[in-house]
């Protein structure tokens, strides 16, 4: 039996995102204990032996609290991709990886959350706890503000130009893409070009 903050989280795992790290549990649902690092292992546990999440260790980068770096609306000029480019290779030179303990949604989570699972590549992993960094800053500001994200494993597939996430809200659509490493002025323009018409958000 799961407690609502395990359930939670493993409904994420589920249908949100394909990866978390303890230290995201820790900073996005155990911030107000007094030590809270201790608390997410501990879920991180519960979550396995209840058969609802995996568990392994790797190294990876995990960048600050996700904001925008640009966000562009229908009939905006490129944004500054020369720019852009600069401040993510900044970024990621330097984001060290360290030692993470993931966690990330078993089968018998899909089948109680109506979720697809599809685990992280692990030349991915960064660019997956990056995506779930933008999920979890949207969902810190009011879990209703993320009702209506669609992780890209939910959306049609064979769609070259396929986004990290769709945010649909009551009045827009807006892309979510997260500028992973080694993401060059080209690559970001190709991202651009395929969604200049809905709003994008370039983390």
């Amino acid at each position: 039996m799961l407690n609502k903050t395990n359930e939670t989280i493993a409904e994420i795992l589920a249908t949100r995102v394909r990866v978390m790290t303890a230290r995201q549990l820790a900073r996005c649902f155990y911030a107000d204990r007094q030590r809270p690092v201790e608390c997410a292992r501990r879920s991180a546990r519960r979550l396995r032996t209840t058969g609802f999440a995996e568990t392994f260790a790797a190294a990876a980068a995990e960048l600050p609290a996700a904001r925008p770096l640009a966000v562009c609306t229908p009939g905006d000029p490129p944004p500054p991709l020369a720019q852009l480019a600069w401040q993510n290779e900044r970024r990621w030179q330097a984001a060290w990886p360290i030692r993470q303990t993931c966690l990330v949604a078993t089968p018998q989570a899909a089948a109680e959350f109506g979720g697809r699972r599809r685990p992280p590549r692990r030349r991915e992993l960064e660019h997956d706890l990056q995506v779930a960094n933008v999920y979890l800053a949207l969902r810190a500001q009011g879990p209703e503000l993320v009702a209506g994200w669609t992780h890209e494993d939910f959306l049609p597939y064979g769609q070259s130009d396929r986004p990290d996430a769709l945010l649909r809200t009551r009045n827009d659509t807006t892309v979510i893409e997260v500028l992973g490493r080694g993401y060059g002025r080209d690559r970001i323009a190709a991202v651009w070009r395929a969604h200049r018409h809905q709003t994008l958000q370039l983390y």
